[in-house]
């Protein structure tokens, strides 16, 4: 990669610190450049999302070699969302670090750190979240595929859709494979649960295992209750919880994917 490449890359990272920058590194008609992209994260001093538009805009321009983003404050590395996200996109990517950690001194960019797509997968329990990249939903495709080898559509999904006239779950079912289980017929394992939280419609989902449980290698050697839900709540680590109490509570309906029947 060129100096005046990296230069830019850094540059860019700490003017948009403590919000994380997004941008490509362009091969054009000029040459190598750095291209800045807007972050459209709901929460930029945490995350990094780049909108489909962006990636066509670029493409239009000339060939994306790499998606950058910075870290502010760290790691110095790649997370576990990063890395998922690396695998979807099948480009290289580079964290750049960013640091303002001594009084009087304003944030200084560290050397880009490089990683490429490498097979990677999150695992279903414990992993930590990343709306769009790490959420409930997929959780839910990750499942289908590594446990019943079935591949769910997936959806472009901006944080916080259920407070903006989004209703994601109800308006993609039926295009996604799955109808709604009827009330008084049985809960089987592979059901998909979708619930309401603090939400105007349903906005989380999770997995139903009833007493199949999770075997290895996708439980990671955790404790896994029955009857069970795999799910990964907003802001938290993938669990199995028992499905019941709040859960159940704040259960809309439970749907069943065509592979099911």
């Amino acid at each position: 990669m060129l100096k005046s490449t990296i230069q830019a890359m850094q540059a860019h990272a700490v003017a948009e610190f403590p919000r994380e920058s997004c941008g490509f590194v362009m091969r054009t008609m000029a040459g190598e450049v750095y291209r800045p992209v807007v972050n459209e994260s709901a929460t930029p001093e945490k995350s990094c999302r780049i909108s489909g538009e962006a990636y066509i805009a670029a493409e239009e321009e000339g060939e994306i070699l790499a998606v950058v983003h910075s870290h502010p404050n760290g790691p110095n590395g790649p997370t576990i969302a990063d890395r998922v996200a690396c695998n979807w996109s099948e480009l290289p990517w580079y964290v750049v670090p960013v640091h303002c950690d001594a009084p009087g001194i304003g944030p200084r960019a560290l050397a880009p750190v490089g990683f490429v797509p490498d097979g990677y997968e999150a695992p279903l329990i414990g992993r930590p979240f990343a709306h769009g990249v790490l959420d409930c939903y997929t959780l839910i495709r990750d499942w289908f595929q590594r446990v019943r080898g079935v591949t769910l559509m997936d959806f472009d999904r901006a944080d916080d859709w259920w407070h903006h006239g989004g209703d994601l779950y109800e308006q993609n079912l039926a295009r996604a494979g799955f109808r709604k289980v009827a009330k008084g017929e049985p809960l089987k394992a592979g059901d998909m649960i979708v619930m309401q939280v603090r939400s105007p419609v349903g906005n989380h989902g999770g997995i139903y295992l009833g007493d199949e449980g999770l075997s290895e290698p996708h439980a990671g050697g955790a404790f896994i209750p029955k009857p069970g839900v795999l799910h990964h709540f907003y802001g938290h680590h993938s669990e199995v919880t028992v499905y019941g109490g709040m859960w159940e509570q704040c259960t809309l309906f439970a749907a069943r994917h065509s592979s099911q029947e």
